[in-house]
């Protein structure tokens, strides 16, 4: 016998999500995402410097 068997639901109880996680595809891009933020090519270091 396992837990889930011996789990009356009375007092002590809880809830189970499923499926509320991200892919691993999606948790990659989400990442990436973030860390091109801060990048920046040549085109836009130019502008930037131009500005100045």
């Amino acid at each position: 016998m396992n837990h889930i068997d011996q789990f009356s639901g009375e007092v002590n109880c809880c809830r189970l999500l499923v499926g509320m996680q991200d892919t691993d595809e999606v948790t990659l891009k989400k990442e990436l995402s973030d860390f091109n933020k801060g990048l920046l090519d040549n085109q836009k270091a130019k502008e930037l410097s131009d500005e100045e």
